[in-house]
């Protein structure tokens, strides 16, 4: 993303702590409402940058590209703006009003629905100092204010000034717990950060085997996870089902999460793997997972065929759960409870979608995200490390005896 401005206006300094923050976030588009005095600060406009202005000032502007120049009455802002990761509103409102007019202004209004609507990963507002009680009021506590900066560059009605730029608190938390698997662990989260634009944070549970293996993945844990991430080490190891609800516990803590996933710690994620399960999950599926290739290598065309599902045709439909790359919104734990931790490694999940089979709901893949899941060469690991095969079995009759359905899990032959 590109800001240029006239160096020799007198309250270019009001971009400052803006270009200073967006610089390297983001691509993607931008949804800008700019009165007179800030649209003389635009010297070029970007390819993927869309200008917004109201009726009352569109005639200012006659060089500005038409086809990137769209105009709006007040009342009709939120109908016409197009859903924008970041939303920048400078000189909303109106300067002249008493801080009960600008509060029920009809643009400001709109622009508080805008947010409500799309929530934008980054919200930039602008006022004079006056009304800074009003800004906090357009935006709504799920943001965190990162920046608050005086601007003091001009006289008259330009002093006192205040820039004001919000991000979205992580509304995801992801579940990742390691056994066994930490060289596949750092492909992982490295795919998981890097595949998506959405902000998530990542609850990571090193299930210690022995001391070796245990430090091994506390050390991959460490390298990648971020500021707000969690790290958290069972030693001993705890049963996977009681690992996935240490980590469901840990995200619903945190008021702000309104979806929780579990991934396996051998994925390969996808790009916008993230933004496709929001689309559906902002509809209010109970459960959506993954679709996936799988084996000991990654499939020769798997890049561009994931891609093009990622750019695709949203396409949703109802399957059996598969445990190992699935998001639920949080009111599916809340009403419907946990995982039941009598089962051990298998089980569990389909235990889950029976009960929510029970309760009306159903859980639907996604064709959009298409992972690679090194399922077969993990799982026949610890089946010759562990000896885990009896316990497979168990777990399968569990699921029998507790639902009187034949289990779908298929045990395959152990290969040598």
């Amino acid at each position: 993303m590109t800001w240029e401005y006239l160096k020799d206006d007198r309250v270019d300094k009001r971009f400052d702590p803006v270009v200073k923050f967006l610089k390297g976030k983001t691509k993607d588009k931008v949804v800008v409402d700019l009165d007179c005095l800030e649209a003389r600060l635009l010297k070029f406009i970007p390819h993927d940058f869309k200008l917004y202005v109201g009726n009352d000032i569109a005639e200012g502007f006659p060089d500005l590209p038409k086809t990137q120049f769209f105009m709006y009455p007040d009342d009709q802002f939120v109908g016409v703006c197009p859903k924008c990761d970041i939303l920048c509103c400078f000189g909303h409102g109106g300067y002249e009003k008493t801080g009960q007019q600008l509060e029920s202004h009809t643009l400001t209004n709109s622009i508080k629905r805008l947010i409500e609507r799309d929530q934008p990963q980054i919200v930039v507002l602008e006022a004079v100092q006056e009304f800074e009680d009003i800004i906090s009021k357009i935006v709504c506590d799920e943001y965190e204010l990162k920046v608050r900066k005086y601007i003091n560059v001009g006289d008259d009605w330009v002093l006192k000034r205040v820039v004001y730029i919000y991000e979205l608190r992580p509304q995801t938390a992801i579940v990742v717990g390691c056994y066994s698997s930490y060289d596949f662990l750092k492909g992982t989260i490295k795919t998981m950060i890097e595949n998506t634009q959405q902000k998530f944070r990542i609850i990571g549970i090193n299930q210690v085997r022995d001391k070796k293996t245990g430090e091994k993945t506390k050390s991959v844990f460490k390298k990648y996870l971020r500021n707000g991430d969690t790290y958290i080490e069972n030693d001993p190891p705890l049963n996977i089902y009681q690992f996935w609800n240490q980590g469901i516990k840990e995200a619903l803590k945190d008021k702000y999460i309104k979806y929780i996933g579990i991934f396996n710690d051998d994925l390969v994620m996808p790009v916008k793997w993230l933004e496709n399960f929001l689309f559906f999950l902002r509809q209010d599926y109970p459960l959506v997972f993954a679709d996936w290739t799988e084996g000991s290598k990654i499939p020769d065309n798997w890049e561009k065929l994931s891609t093009e599902r990622a750019n695709g045709h949203n396409t949703i439909y109802k399957d059996i759960m598969a445990g190992f790359c699935f998001i639920c919104p949080r009111r599916t734990f809340e009403n419907f409870g946990l995982f039941n931790e009598n089962f051990k490694i298998w089980g569990g999940d389909t235990d889950f979608y029976y009960r929510l089979r029970e309760n009306g709901q159903d859980t639907y893949r996604i064709e959009n995200v298409l992972i690679h899941h090194y399922y077969s060469r993990t799982l026949n690991e610890r089946r010759k490390n562990d000896k885990i095969d009896k316990i497979l079995i168990e777990d399968k009759k569990l699921v029998n005896k507790m639902w009187n359905k034949d289990c779908p899990i298929t045990i395959p032959p152990l290969k040598p």
